[in-house]
């Protein structure tokens, strides 16, 4: 399975623009890095290549190289859907976790380049900048996609995370979050009136408040679709 894995976050890792901020680096680990200075490598924009060399970016015609990403990206979605009917769950749930915190990286770093390149790299064109625009959305793009498919059990694998063992009847009280959603507000008011105590609230609403309000757990993940 690490071979398969392997190969999708290729497509992700690969056939990308971005360069070592070296202030930024210099600054947090406290190391000079002129000595990378030489070969290019610090503040210049590079471009990691489909078969993993790298080369500086110095024509502005790299971005042809990113014109096939998207389609790479929408095959990685295809061959996951495949895996997802072949490979057991707990294996399947590790390969999103990996391969979700890898395109979380790239998302992030496509970002700072984005918005910081024109000025922190020493050998940015102008004519790159749309390059770098499209690097960055296709790479959002593609994480609404998978969402898509694979968000339910993303979702599932984030309360593990942080639950430890999930309970087998979280799934089950998670699908009846009406009875938070659908509370009486005015009915709840005439309690207040009436000098009347209040309902004391459910293990099970509790749960949900605390997915929803504390850790952003978005509940209609969990409900069936018709």
């Amino acid at each position: 399975m690490n071979s398969n894995l392997e190969k999708l976050l290729q497509k992700i890792n690969r056939k990308i623009i971005f360069y070592v901020p070296k202030k930024l680096f210099e600054s947090i680990s406290g190391v000079d890095l002129n000595v990378y200075d030489e070969i290019g490598l610090t503040s210049n924009l590079i471009i990691i290549k489909e078969d993993g060399k790298i080369e500086s970016i110095n024509t502005g015609l790299e971005g042809f190289l990113l014109l096939s990403k998207e389609k790479d990206l929408k095959s990685n979605c295809f061959e996951l859907l495949k895996m997802k009917g072949e490979i057991e769950e707990k294996a399947m749930s590790y390969l999103l976790d990996n391969y979700y915190k890898e395109l979380d990286t790239y998302i992030t770093l496509s970002d700072y380049v984005n918005e910081n390149a024109k000025k922190e790299a020493l050998n940015y064109v102008a004519h790159i900048q749309s390059t770098l625009n499209l690097q960055h959305q296709v790479l959002v793009e593609h994480k609404k996609e998978l969402r898509g498919h694979f968000g339910h059990w993303k979702a599932m694998v984030d309360l593990e995370r942080i639950f430890g063992n999930t309970k087998p009847k979280l799934k089950d009280r998670l699908k009846d979050k009406s009875k938070i959603n659908n509370t009486d507000i005015t009915g709840s008011k005439k309690v207040l009136e009436k000098g009347k105590k209040l309902p004391i609230i459910t293990n099970d609403e509790a749960d949900a408040y605390l997915l929803t309000s504390v850790f952003n757990v978005d509940l209609s993940l969990f409900e069936d679709k018709n």
